[in-house]
């Protein structure tokens, strides 16, 4: 009789193991993401040129969304910190993503990539004072999901001089 708590226990532990372990399968990312600054200094005023490189590095065909003017401010979406890490909160347009329609989206089969260029944003980083940043993109890869599901590219640093 007093083994029949600690079988339960066991059963419980047992399918909650389970269950992280799909979890973790599931988590596998599919698509690799990098970002780069076209130049590492930049004149005060001006935003960067950020290229990211999206490339599919699983084993089935990825659907990612075109960075329409538009869809660019809401699914890939400009992330800037200072030197100290902190997350910069800059003035931003607002933009309003316009609905989303198949021709919109780009197919990317296994090992295949595509680059997009950013050279403008919804964020106003013409307006960062002199100094070091960092800049990341958050991409939202399908916006019929939780935006929970975006992920963060790696950053790329940049200067703004005088």
């Amino acid at each position: 009789m007093r083994l029949l708590p600690h079988l339960l226990t066991f059963c419980l532990l047992a399918q909650a193991g389970a269950q992280v372990v799909a979890q973790e399968k599931k988590a596998v990312p599919t698509l690799s993401l990098k970002l780069e600054s076209a130049k590492k200094s930049i004149p005060s005023g001006t935003a960067p040129l950020l290229r990211l490189t999206v490339e599919n590095v699983g084993r089935a065909d990825e659907r990612i969304l075109k960075p329409r003017r538009d869809l660019q401010d809401t699914y890939y979406d400009l992330v800037i910190t200072d030197k100290q890490g902190k997350v910069l909160s800059l003035p931003r347009a607002i933009s309003d993503p316009g609905p989303v329609g198949e021709a919109d989206y780009l197919a990317l089969k296994p090992g295949m990539k595509t680059t997009f260029e950013f050279s403008s944003c919804a964020v106003a980083v013409e307006r960062l004072p002199p100094g070091k940043y960092q800049a990341q993109i958050r991409f939202w890869q399908e916006p019929y999901k939780s935006h929970t599901t975006a992920v963060m590219s790696p950053a790329t640093t940049f200067t703004v001089e005088k």
